[in-house]
């Protein structure tokens, strides 16, 4: 077994991800199949074993994401808190804001899936996929001009030259015993983008005027 890990991502064919064991879906207006959260409420649940799944949720590699933040069917919260992925452990798959609904609400998995946290200690079981089969996966792109290296846990590829202020990316790390990847993405470009991002949308008032003048 592994640590877990947090922050990491994983390309499963749809094959494989057709494999996946789901738990922490609810029931919608489009999914009316699938059971409320309600009749998995459980407040005398050990606190221990409680965030000990918590952590174990949290730390899944992200394998798919959705087209906005999921719903809480409780309180209505939304956001970030609940999340916009799918997350997996390479047997089962569940939305990122299900450990929302353990914090907040009371709500306890069922024993099908506990069961396969407590036979691996709470700890990811292995690779997901191999991390070669990651490696070749990854967007080609990504890893132009790109420079690999390896020790024992991990693949890394990093630039072969210093990175310059237009570079989106900077490495790429592969982690051997689960097969995710991690982007390291340059925060020097993102804090620029996000800049000129925010003075297109709020330009300062000369600007503004010189718009509604020329109806812009």
């Amino acid at each position: 077994s592994v640590p877990p890990m947090s922050g990491w991502q994983i390309h499963l064919s749809a094959p494989e991800r057709q494999r996946l064991r789901s738990v922490g879906y609810w029931r919608s207006a489009t999914q009316p199949e699938l059971p409320h959260p309600a009749a998995y409420i459980d407040a005398e649940w050990p606190q221990p074993e409680r965030q000990a799944t918590i952590q174990y949720l949290r730390s899944g590699a992200v394998c798919a994401r959705r087209q906005g933040f999921s719903t809480c069917r409780f309180c209505g919260q939304t956001g970030r808190e609940l999340g916009d992925a799918d997350l997996t452990d390479g047997t089962w798959i569940w939305p990122e804001g299900l450990p929302h609904y353990l914090e907040q609400h009371a709500v306890r998995p069922p024993d099908e899936f506990l069961g396969h946290l407590r036979q691996y200690r709470f700890c990811l079981p292995g690779p997901i996929i191999p991390a070669e089969i990651t490696i070749v996966r990854l967007e080609p792109t990504l890893l132009h001009s790109m420079v690999r290296s390896e020790d024992a846990d991990t693949v890394l590829f990093r630039l072969a030259r210093s990175p310059g202020r237009r570079a989106l990316y900077l490495g790429v790390v592969v982690n051997k015993a689960t097969g995710c990847f991690c982007v390291e993405f340059n925060e020097e470009f993102l804090a620029a983008e996000r800049q000129r991002v925010a003075r297109s949308m709020n330009p300062p008032q000369w600007r503004l005027m010189v718009r509604r003048l020329l109806g812009l």
